[in-house]
């Protein structure tokens, strides 16, 4: 534990989530626990922010809850949940457990703009790769304004002055239920301007009927940043939710054959819109995820401990079909 006049020193790490995987860190959060491949200096108490590669998002911010324990541990009690579900193929040698705060980043910041806050220069991306720890304090109180998290909220979680375990929980459920709403009310009006405030599928314009959707929802803290978000009425959006509804990374759209006697049907001759922004890439990335992760649960059942999938239906079968070759 890193103490500094009787509280929690100011330190904090950047971790890199793929690219190819950006479920990780909703999978992650939702366990409580982040594995890494190699040993980092981390301490209970640090802050963790997640940085997602690929065009880049800082899309998480969690405190660390224990410092790193081996995963391997011959001779030793063996940790829980031994085999997790990350995306990859990756080996990991620790693990860190963790108390989420947010994933629904106030500021999103492009990679240069975060490495000079950091004080690096624009064009050393690749430190963005690996975990690398913070402790400038301009740095670390620009990182926190990106959740609007004050330092105060996190210096009070972490230290022994906080109180007992309940007490210490329930300023952590405060602190994260604010920053959520803050967060979720920031991607709602992103997610509003990149769609020109009208639903993808419908074309509705009505703020009063329209919803702001995660396109991967894996588990219960789905990324809220820009490039992760497809507006949506709010009836679109519970077909889009139950897997009735599929939104391909062109704007190609596949209902479930349960819709084809209702008035949804004839919208599957649509093409939805899909912006042109600087997250189109990451976007249609996030589309292109969601059904290949849909289409892996038709064929594999979730493993005990794993967080529960959406339900699958005829449109995440047929794409597994697509995908794995079958009739």
């Amino acid at each position: 534990m890193r103490t500094l006049k009787g509280a929690w020193a100011m330190t904090a790490w950047i971790f890199s989530v793929s690219s190819a995987h950006p479920e990780n860190l909703s999978y992650g959060f939702t366990k409580g626990y982040w594995d890494t491949p190699d040993h980092r200096d981390v301490e209970e108490g640090d802050e963790l922010y997640f940085w997602v590669a690929g065009g880049g998002s800082l899309s998480g911010v969690a405190i660390a809850t224990s410092d790193p324990q081996p995963i391997a541990r011959p001779g030793r009690p063996q940790l829980e949940d031994l085999e997790p579900v990350w995306g990859g193929t990756r080996l990991y040698k620790d693990r860190i457990y963790l108390e989420p705060y947010s994933t629904a980043p106030i500021e999103s910041p492009t990679a240069g703009q975060l490495l000079r806050a950091l004080g690096y220069s624009e064009t050393e991306t690749v430190r963005l790769r690996q975990p690398f720890a913070i402790s400038d304090e301009r740095a670390l109180s620009f990182l926190r304004s990106c959740f609007h998290i004050s330092a105060v909220d996190l210096v009070t979680v972490g230290s022994a002055a906080s109180g007992d375990d309940y007490q210490r929980r329930e300023h952590r459920r405060s602190v994260s239920e604010r920053v959520e709403r803050v967060g979720q009310a920031t991607f709602r009006k992103n997610v509003m301007a990149a769609y020109a405030g009208r639903c993808a599928v419908t074309g509705e314009a009505v703020e009063e009927t329209l919803e702001a959707a995660h396109i991967l929802d894996y588990g219960s803290h789905a990324i809220s940043d820009r490039w992760n978000g497809v507006l949506l009425r709010a009836d679109i959006h519970r077909l889009f939710d139950a897997r009735l509804l599929q939104i391909d990374a062109t704007g190609g759209l596949e209902f479930d054959t349960s819709l084809e006697a209702t008035a949804y049907w004839h919208l599957r001759e649509r093409t939805a819109f899909v912006p042109r922004d600087a997250a189109k890439a990451k976007r249609a990335g996030a589309f292109a995820q969601r059904i290949a992760l849909d289409a892996i649960a038709a064929h594999d059942p979730p493993r005990v401990n794993q967080p529960p999938r959406a339900s699958t239906t005829g449109v995440a079968r047929r794409a597994a079909e697509r995908r794995l070759g079958g009739a």
